[in-house]
C-alpha cells in the first residue's frame, strides 16, 4: 500500500474526509484512522438520502467516531432570485417576451408562489438554479 503523504501530519493541515456511507469513503476514513492520520469526518446531508444511509452513517460513527454533518441552507439564494424575479421580470416580460403587463404579473405571481425554501438543500439548489444537475455542464462551483 503507499505511503501517507507527509503533509498529512503538518501542523498546519487540516485533513478533510468526506463521509458518503460508500466504500470509498469509508476506506479512506479506515485509512486515515490505521496510519493516525488527525483528520475531521464530515458528512453533506443533500436531503435528498436513503433512510438506510442515514442508518449506517450513525453505526459507523459508532464505530469510527465523530462525523461532523453539514447542511446547506439556500434561504439566502432564493431570496435573492425572488427579488430579481419581482424587480426584473415586469419589464423584461413585457418589453422582451412581448407579455401584456397582466399576463407579466399573473405570470410573477405564480413564480413568487412557488419560489420558497423547501428546506431539503438538494431541492431548493435546483430551485434557485432552476433546473436538475445534470452531466453536460456546472451546475455548482465550490
Amino acid at each position: 500500500m503507499n505511503a501517507i503523504d507527509p503533509r498529512c501530519f503538518a501542523a498546519s493541515t487540516i485533513n478533510t474526509i468526506s463521509i458518503s456511507g460508500g466504500k470509498d469513503s469509508l476506506a479512506q476514513w479506515l485509512r486515515a484512522i490505521e496510519n493516525d492520520v488527525p483528520h475531521i469526518s464530515v458528512f453533506a446531508d443533500t436531503g435528498h438520502e436513503h433512510p438506510q444511509t442515514m442508518e449506517y452513517l450513525d453505526y459507523l460513527e459508532s464505530k469510527l467516531g465523530k462525523v461532523i454533518r453539514v447542511k446547506a441552507d439556500f434561504t439566502r439564494q432564493i431570496e435573492g432570485k425572488r427579488k430579481f424575479i419581482a424587480e426584473k421580470w415586469p419589464v423584461s416580460l413585457v418589453q422582451e417576451c412581448g407579455m401584456s403587463p397582466d399576463e407579466a404579473a399573473e405570470r410573477i405571481h405564480r413564480a413568487l408562489e412557488i419560489l420558497k425554501p423547501t428546506g431539503n438543500p438538494f431541492l431548493d439548489l435546483c430551485m434557485w438554479k432552476g433546473r436538475f444537475p445534470f452531466n453536460k455542464g456546472p451546475f455548482l462551483h465550490v
